[in-house]
């Protein structure tokens, strides 16, 4: 899937770095075009932690997730809760939202 980023200001060939957040160590490193900084090819396999945009004169992106289905995985429980929610639960003190 792609990623990609923008960062107005930034000239053309502009070295961006994506960094461990809670570390700080370099894992992937590519340049500016147009404004935007393409990652798609960075992958982490099972990564648990978040990560940052570096570009030196334009500072740090906010920490942000990468994995596979992460909107679903973020999104599922809440969407679970609202269908129960809008449609109902004959009782919902034995109603697992855990499943």
């Amino acid at each position: 899937e792609s990623k990609r980023f923008v960062c107005y200001g930034a000239a053309d060939g502009t070295p961006f770095q994506i960094a461990e957040a809670h570390t700080g160590k370099q894992v992937y490193q590519g340049t500016i075009l147009n404004q935007q900084g393409w990652f798609s090819d960075f992958n982490p396999a099972f990564a648990t932690h978040e990560f940052v945009v570096q570009v030196q004169g334009h500072g740090n992106s906010k920490p942000f997730w990468i994995s596979n289905h992460l909107f679903e995985k973020i999104s599922a429980k809440l969407a679970y809760a609202f269908f129960i929610d809008v449609r109902g639960h004959s009782n919902l003190s034995e109603y697992d939202m855990t499943k």
